[in-house]
């Protein structure tokens, strides 16, 4: 069910951030590979989840210090490959980012 749930969760990120789509993506075959291991897999199974672990881990900290580098410089450091409004969000002015605020949830038109 974990390998599932983040293999979905890991669609939805790939278009405005491919780096969290890939590190979802690779979570959710960790857990696919952990549940193969455990259903009476090959050994072989078990190492591939744990090597898949590092992986994906290395990857997450790699995000985990480009996002803590973001904010202590402002500006973006390592490449996160993002696209769209992401990439709006942390390159664009403020005009940019505020044009479609007033259609967010929790804004009101008239108080």
């Amino acid at each position: 069910m974990d390998a599932l749930a983040a293999l979905a969760m890991a669609w939805s990120p790939f278009r405005p951030s491919r780096f969290l789509g890939i590190v979802l993506f690779l979570a959710g075959v960790r857990f696919l590979l952990a549940a193969i291991a455990e259903f009476g897999g090959a050994s072989e199974w078990n190492l591939s989840a744990g090597a898949l672990g590092l992986l994906a881990g290395a990857f997450a900290v790699y995000g985990g210090l480009d996002f803590l580098f973001e904010d202590m410089r402002r500006k973006t450091i390592l490449p996160m490959f993002r696209r769209g409004q992401a990439r709006q969000a942390i390159e664009g002015n403020w005009e940019e980012q505020l044009e479609r605020v007033d259609h967010e949830a929790g804004v009101r038109r008239q108080l």
